[in-house]
């Protein structure tokens, strides 16, 4: 009988770890998509162009030998069971590292989870693994202080192309997406000449009405 106890009490014991694993290896989404992905995007994902040219800067600074992992972290959810780190992306990105590190040792692969990381939030960004006077390049790139996905996505853009110029291996630079001075100020002059044509032509009609 009292074996039979221990042994109910066992099962009971294994079937309430086997439910609760994956829940603390989901409870950080980001160190799971890291482990194999570029970048983590957030929830609300940006558009797929913002997002492809992030990807590409990453693939290019790769290439260039200055390889970056992102973690872009919207709003408090993107961070799954750690909110608390939501505001602290210096605290996030010490915090992510070692879980990466972590698991990468756990699957038998260190080679994973050793690259340099790059966390943006609306609060700013936290870097990981490079040395602090690389911070100085962030000093210049603004992380917008609001959640919108693009905007985000945009300044870890524009953050990857400075870090890779301060590490000695500048890549083609695909962000800002919307530089100033381009070609904006074409489609608003011409929309300008549209509407006073526009405009010419009624007061046209409207005079060849009132002579009639």
């Amino acid at each position: 009988m009292r074996l039979g106890f221990v042994l109910l009490v066992s099962l009971l014991v294994l079937a309430g770890t086997l439910r609760t694993a994956p829940a603390r290896a989901d409870g950080d989404p980001a160190s799971d998509v890291l482990l194999y992905e570029p970048a983590y995007l957030p929830l609300e994902q940006p558009a797929p162009d913002v997002s492809s040219d992030l990807l590409k800067v990453l693939g290019e600074t790769r290439a260039a030998g200055a390889p970056l992992k992102v973690a872009i972290i919207r709003e408090r959810r993107d961070l799954g069971l750690e909110g608390k780190f939501f505001g602290r992306p210096q605290a996030y990105a010490d915090f992510l590292a070692g879980e990466l590190q972590a698991f990468a040792q756990l699957a038998h692969r260190r080679q994973l989870g050793r690259e340099p990381l790059l966390v943006v939030m609306p609060a700013g960004f936290g870097l990981h693994g490079l040395p602090s006077a690389t911070k100085e390049a962030l000093a210049r790139v603004r992380v917008p202080p609001v959640e919108d996905a693009d905007r985000l996505t945009e300044a870890a853009g524009l953050g990857v192309q400075a870090l890779a110029a301060q590490r000695g291996h500048p890549i083609e630079a695909r962000f800002p997406r919307h530089a100033p001075g381009g070609h904006a100020w074409i489609y608003a002059l011409a929309g300008g000449l549209i509407a006073l044509v526009l405009a010419a032509t009624m007061v046209g009609v409207a005079r060849r009405r009132r002579s009639s």
